[in-house]
C-alpha cells in the first residue's frame, strides 16, 4: 500500500450530537453554501431543517416545516437548493427563502433516502435510493430519471459523485463498494474488502481518489482508475462519517463514540 494517514490528535474534537445525525450535518456543514460558519441540522422530530451558526450554535432560522417525518436532506452543488426526502417525495426548496419550487414523486419507493448530489459539464445530478438495494440517479435541472442501478445485495447507505460527475462511489449494508460509470448507468468495478457495514464514501477534491468508512471500524483510501487500496486507519469504534477537505489534505471522520477526528492525508 502506498502513503498513510496521520491524526492532527490537537484538532480533534468532542460532537455531542446524535450519531444518526453525524452524516446529516457533515453534508450540509462541508459545502459551506457560501456562509461557512453556519449549519444546518434536521430537528430532533424529523420535522424541520435548521441553521445554526457553527461558532456560537445558536439557532438562526428554521425551513421546510413538514407535519410528518423527513428522511434526510442535501444541499446541491451550487448551493440554491435544499433537497428534502420527505416519504416517497423528493421536495425541492429555495434554500435562502425556504420556498417550494418543485416536487419529484417515485412512485416505486415507499421512502426515498437522499444520498449524493453533484454536477457534470450539462446538469446537476441527484442521486436516490429507495431504502433498499436499488439507486436511482436524477438529472435534477428536468427531474427526469436518467438510470435504475442494481447491484448491491442489502440496504444501501451511502453514494458519492466524482467532481467531474461522471463516476458514482455507493457503499451498502452488504459490505461492499460498488464504482459506476454515470453516463451509461453501469458498475465498473466492486471492492470486497471492508467486513462490516459501509457507512460512508467521500471523493477527494481531484477526483483521483476517494475513501469508505465501516462499521468494521476502519476508513481506506482508493485509486479511483486502478481499485487499488492506497492507505487504511484503524479506528477505535464505529466510522460513521467522511469527508475530505477541499484542498485533499485532510479527511476528518466522524465516530459512533461521539468523537470527530482530522486526519493529514499523504499519498
Amino acid at each position: 500500500m502506498k502513503g498513510f494517514i496521520q491524526p492532527f490528535r490537537a484538532r480533534c474534537a468532542l460532537w455531542t450530537g446524535a450519531p444518526a445525525r453525524h452524516a446529516d450535518v457533515a453534508a450540509s456543514f462541508r459545502r459551506g453554501c457560501g456562509r461557512a460558519s453556519v449549519f444546518a441540522s434536521i430537528s430532533p422530530d424529523s420535522r424541520e431543517i435548521r441553521f445554526y451558526n457553527a461558532y456560537t450554535l445558536q439557532k438562526k432560522s428554521i425551513l421546510c416545516q413538514y407535519k410528518k417525518y423527513i428522511k434526510n436532506f442535501l444541499i446541491d452543488f451550487k448551493c440554491k437548493i435544499l433537497i428534502i426526502s420527505h416519504e416517497s417525495r423528493i421536495v425541492l426548496c429555495d434554500l435562502n427563502t425556504g420556498q417550494h419550487l418543485s416536487t419529484i414523486t417515485d412512485e416505486s419507493s415507499y421512502m426515498v433516502k437522499l444520498l449524493a448530489t453533484g454536477t457534470n459539464s450539462k446538469f446537476t445530478l441527484l442521486v436516490s435510493c429507495d431504502c433498499y438495494r436499488v439507486l436511482k440517479v436524477w438529472n435534477l435541472d428536468t427531474k427526469q430519471l436518467l438510470h435504475t442501478l442494481h447491484g448491491h445485495t442489502d440496504e444501501l447507505k451511502c453514494a458519492a459523485i466524482s467532481p467531474d460527475g461522471k463516476i458514482l462511489v455507493s457503499g451498502s449494508l452488504d459490505t461492499t463498494v460498488k464504482v459506476w460509470d454515470l453516463e451509461f448507468g453501469e458498475v465498473l468495478y466492486t471492492i470486497n474488502k471492508h467486513s462490516d457495514c459501509v457507512t460512508s464514501v467521500a471523493f477527494s477534491s481531484d477526483g483521483q481518489t476517494f475513501a469508505s468508512a465501516s462499521w468494521d471500524k476502519t476508513i481506506r483510501i482508493w485509486d479511483l482508475d486502478s481499485g487499488e487500496e492506497l492507505c487504511s486507519l484503524q479506528n477505535q469504534d464505529y466510522v460513521t462519517s467522511i469527508v475530505f477537505s477541499v484542498s485533499g489534505a485532510l479527511l476528518i471522520s466522524g465516530g459512533y463514540d461521539g468523537t470527530i477526528k482530522i486526519w493529514g492525508v499523504i499519498l
